[in-house]
């Protein structure tokens, strides 16, 4: 499938983090896709662990952001998605990843609106 057109993403090399939850050599990314056709846009960080070696491409990003925002749709309590997601109720990072999900899920409607199905099957064919 081709991607639908209208899209781009800007992907930035970030450095690297060994902050918590991540693994020493993580390497982080700043990423912005824009929706050319309306100008509406969503940015996020998207994270490659230490033996990836290339940059990320558009379709790893796209279905990052929409896999974590169906997850948060299927999961919109904190207590379900600390279930679902394996976190301790107590857990500091519940809340963090909890906000981050549902911020991709706000961010995946504005910009992909009705071609979210779209994206969502060429990003997983790409």
């Amino acid at each position: 499938m081709d991607r639908p057109k209208g899209y781009t993403a800007r992907i930035e090399a970030k450095g690297y983090t060994s902050d918590a939850p991540w693994t020493h050599g993580t390497r982080k990314w700043g990423v912005t896709i824009v929706n050319t056709r309306t100008g509406k846009s969503t940015s996020f960080q998207y994270h490659t662990g230490p033996a990836v070696r290339k940059a990320p491409t558009m379709p790893d990003v796209v279905q990052a952001l929409i896999t974590d925002g169906l997850f948060y749709e299927d999961n919109p309590t904190l207590s379900e998605f600390a279930r679902e997601a394996g976190y301790e109720s107590d857990d500091p990072e519940l809340v963090k990843s909890f906000n981050a999900c549902k911020r991709h899920a706000e961010g995946m409607h504005r910009v992909f609106g009705d071609d979210l199905d779209a994206m969502a099957e060429w990003s997983a064919d790409a």
